[in-house]
């Protein structure tokens, strides 16, 4: 019975362990997810399809909201309604108003020219074309056309969607071969474009699943072609704290089961991102003031938890249109939730959050003369006496990329202004920082941990060099450990415990039965029959 109870208490422990981290990574070992950018208030919205005069208003809208991307569709049917004839007017001037508004689109191409269909498909806009070496033409010439002002390349939108196949079966083959046509035109034309994977719907009416489509598209070899993986993070009528994590459960902890599907195909390193994420309001979802609180305690968890999600889009920006989670009312006022993002973001836009930071992360920031090493454009370099790297972070503990040589100099660190506690160098004269000495030899690079252990909430990191040498950092870690939940100990620690005694208990009795040990018996108060 002990052992039962024992056994028991292990398993509620383990089950309990799993639903509070399944998915969190705290990033303390590598490989680590780079996310091509920093975070950032992202949302959907259909530029091109907005009225021109309409169109201006709503960029300035999100800017003024502190939206810093945009996720738009591009449509190549009528880009190139003829083969070789472009038509760039609108999605020049657009650019040009998104730019002056400091806000990046990521741009999904969509829609097939007539001209480019299958015969079988002949009349579908959303068709994939016949012969995806047509598409290949249209990718190279729009980022020979526009270049570094598309950072973002999106191939398609829901290809394990019939509907938006072409009322065809999904081909996971067939669209590894488009996104592959397209990848190798788009980096051949502009070098430095990240190609993002299509949307993937989680459950179709027909067709696979996002799940599904995805371990099919790894097996096809289409890991090569893309960079970063969409998802749908739905929240459904789920709060973000719903922790079960099921391929049928809609609820934002499903994005769990892509990342451990990525895992499972050797790949560790991609990001993903959420290209549609929320909540919708209104009678059929959850309320306004649940819209706000869930949408920013999500993106929360999501920082601190998942450093291998990246930017996660609300479902759209201005009231046109049926999608939930939308910004604005249909009176072009900010809705509870945009409120409470503008305010997340103002919070926390310069904070790095759980994961790699690189150099150019808004977090991060250089003083004095920096340059970057030719050899590892990931790392920069400063001769200059007080040239300092500061960041700011949030999580328990820094690590910093450097490089140790003979020519390396001596850095000054401060954490929150004063010492770091626990860091292997020494106290500076005045004992309000401490001192790394990177001077060593070999040269090498080194991932120094500058700081453990820290109790949750900001922090700020400053890095100076103070003698003569050479000070060489790159991108910095932001790890957090793992909450320790005494109720899952206390489960596990009497759980062991009472496994223990059960197993002493069943080895004596076995030993006993076998004569290894003597049985007890009764002690004889008279031996010699005395009394």
């Amino acid at each position: 019975m002990v052992g039962l109870v024992g056994a028991l208490l292990l398993g509620v422990a383990g089950v309990s362990d799993n639903y509070l981290h399944r998915g969190v990574e705290t990033s303390a070992q590598g490989p680590f997810v780079v996310q091509p950018v920093g975070d950032g208030f992202a949302t959907n919205e259909d530029l091109l399809g907005l009225p021109p005069d309409v169109r201006p208003e709503v960029i300035q809208q999100m800017a003024g909201y502190g939206v810093r991307y945009v996720r738009m569709p591009v449509s190549w049917a009528t880009s190139e309604p003829e083969p070789g004839s472009f038509s760039w007017d609108v999605l020049d001037e657009t650019l040009a108003q998104l730019e002056g508004a400091g806000i990046v689109p990521v741009v999904t191409v969509v829609d097939t020219p007539e001209w480019a269909r299958g015969p079988e498909t002949a009349t579908a806009l959303d068709t994939p074309p016949g012969d995806p070496t047509d598409m290949y033409g249209f990718v190279d010439a729009l980022m020979r056309q526009f270049g570094d002002r598309l950072p973002f390349l999106q191939i398609w939108d829901a290809p394990n969607d019939p509907s938006y196949w072409g009322g065809q079966s999904p081909d996971p083959v067939a669209y590894a071969t488009l996104l592959g046509e397209s990848a190798n035109a788009a980096r051949q034309a502009a070098p430095g474009v990240q190609i993002v994977l299509a949307e993937l719907r989680p459950t179709p009416a027909s067709g696979p699943s996002d799940l599904t489509f995805l371990r099919a598209l790894y097996r096809a070899s289409a890991a090569p072609f893309f960079d970063v993986v969409a998802i749908v993070a739905d929240g459904g009528d789920r709060s973000p704290y719903d922790r079960q994590v099921d391929e049928d459960r809609t609820n934002v902890s499903r994005a769990i089961i892509a990342r451990e599907v990525m895992l499972e195909e050797g790949d560790a390193q991609t990001p993903i991102w959420a290209t549609h994420f929320g909540w919708a309001a209104g009678p059929s979802g959850v309320t306004d003031a649940e819209q706000a609180e869930y949408t920013v305690a999500a993106l929360g968890r999501m920082r601190s938890e998942w450093p291998w999600m990246g930017l996660a889009f609300l479902w759209s920006f201005s009231p046109e249109g049926s999608n939930p989670g939308r910004a604005l009312t249909q009176d072009g006022q900010p809705t509870t939730t945009l409120v409470a993002l503008g305010e997340q973001q103002a919070a926390t836009g310069d904070i790095a959050a759980t994961g790699y930071a690189p150099l150019g992360a808004p977090a991060v920031s250089l003083t004095g003369d920096w340059s970057v090493v030719g050899s590892a454009p990931d790392f920069q370099s400063s001769p200059e006496i007080g040239a300092a790297l500061t960041v700011r972070f949030d999580g328990s503990g820094l690590i910093a990329n450097v490089f140790l040589g003979p020519n390396a100099g001596l850095v000054r660190v401060q954490l929150d202004g004063g010492p770091v506690p626990g860091l292997a160098v020494e106290p500076d004269s005045d004992g309000t920082a401490s001192l790394l000495n990177l001077a060593f030899s070999p040269a090498y690079e080194a991932a120094i941990p500058i700081v453990t252990g820290l109790a949750p909430g900001p922090h700020t990191v400053t890095m100076e060099l103070i003698e003569p040498g050479t000070f060489t950092v790159g991108a910095l870690v932001v790890t957090r450990d793992l909450p320790t939940l005494w109720p899952i100990v206390v489960l596990a620690a009497a759980g062991a415990v009472l496994m223990f005694f059960a197993v002493r208990e069943l080895l004596f009795v076995l030993a006993q039965r076998r004569g290894y040990l003597r049985r007890r018996r009764e002690i004889d108060i008279n031996p010699a029959g005395r009394l």
